[in-house]
């Protein structure tokens, strides 16, 4: 009576625990695949949230510091570091995978050589998966170039912007190529998730398909049939850790080249040194000053100008330094 089987599992022969084991199995490979995009999705917009914050006080003045704009777009290295990881996470997972065929291969080469070849049946979605993941990854480069240079070159006009009152419309610009960046990502996350689906929903169906033809064939015995489904269910396991770490190199290697380009370009230019423009010989004898007089100057929707009745000369080839409190105007004599 210690042993006795609880009322609630099915008592009505292998078929319905057959298809219950698939149902089941088919249903935690969904939930999973489920699982696995919107854990991504959230990280993602976690980091969107702080990436358009940061975009906002960079453009409206609002105390974003180099560290946190550097922050913001370290996302090529932090990809970089994701695919090193994956690197060692598909080592790790293709021994246990190799040990597991071997143990299945020992309890029966046969079985075993034909649930391979019945998984060899959805190697093509799989490959698809993979060649959309590189053009992803390739998209998701130029995306996020494309973000990294206009809000680059809208903190180096920072001035100009504030002057003409065009912060808001790049913030918004700036604002789309990132939320750009981050659709990209969701085509990632949701060829990630398919290739989770795929060997968690048909392992547990090949899984069901050799206990019956074992079971009718008699090709291996009850505890030898138990053994081998739990350890191809651990193969199916470890399968999808590499599929995985698969899909996270793919995606990564475009993105570790274009890092250590980077990085070489950079190197090769600080070794040699700031560029000297070359001047035109009757430029050398030009030299320019400056002559203000009466200079006015205020920002829309401000009470009071920020320049007034400024009268400024600077001489051909002198130094002149501009000094005063802050809401002085300094920077707007400058812009």
């Amino acid at each position: 009576e210690a042993s006795a089987v609880p009322a609630w599992l099915p008592h009505d022969g292998m078929k319905v625990v057959i298809l219950l084991v698939a149902f089941f199995g088919v249903t935690r490979g969904l939930l999973q695949a489920f699982y696995t995009f919107i854990q991504n999705v959230t990280m993602e917009e976690a980091q969107l949230l702080q990436r358009s914050r940061i975009l906002h006080w960079a453009l409206h003045g609002e105390s974003a510091s180099s560290s946190h704009v550097t922050a913001m777009f370290n996302q090529r290295a932090m990809t970089t570091a994701s695919t090193v990881y994956s690197v060692q996470g598909l080592v790790v997972q293709l021994t246990m995978a190799a040990l597991l065929a071997a143990a299945l291969l020992t309890i029966s080469a046969p079985v075993t050589l034909s649930a391979a070849a019945a998984m060899l049946l959805f190697a093509p979605i799989l490959l698809w998966g993979d060649r959309r993941i590189k053009d992803v990854s390739a998209d998701s480069i130029a995306h996020w170039d494309k973000t990294n240079s206009r809000l680059l070159m809208s903190i180096r006009n920072l001035l100009l912007l504030q002057i003409c009152g065009m912060q808001n419309r790049e913030e918004a610009l700036a604002q789309d190529s990132l939320r750009s960046y981050v659709g990209k990502m969701y085509s990632f996350f949701l060829l990630v998730s398919l290739k989770v689906a795929v060997p968690q929903i048909a392992g547990p169906l090949i899984a069901c398909l050799i206990a019956v033809i074992s079971q009718r064939r008699g090709l291996m015995a009850p505890g030898a049939l138990i053994s081998y489904f739990y350890l191809f269910q651990r193969l199916i396991q470890s399968f999808t850790a590499v599929n995985q770490g698969a899909s996270a190199l793919v995606f990564g290697l475009p993105h570790y080249r274009a890092l250590f380009d980077w990085w070489s370009r950079m190197e090769t230019a600080s070794e040699a040194g700031p560029a000297v423009p070359a001047v035109p010989p009757a430029a050398e004898q030009t030299l320019i000053g400056w002559h203000l007089k009466g200079v006015r100057f205020a920002y829309p929707l401000a009470s009071e100008p920020a320049v007034t009745n400024l009268d400024l000369t600077v001489e051909p080839g002198s130094t002149v330094v501009v000094t005063g409190p802050s809401g002085a105007g300094k920077s707007t004599l400058l812009g």
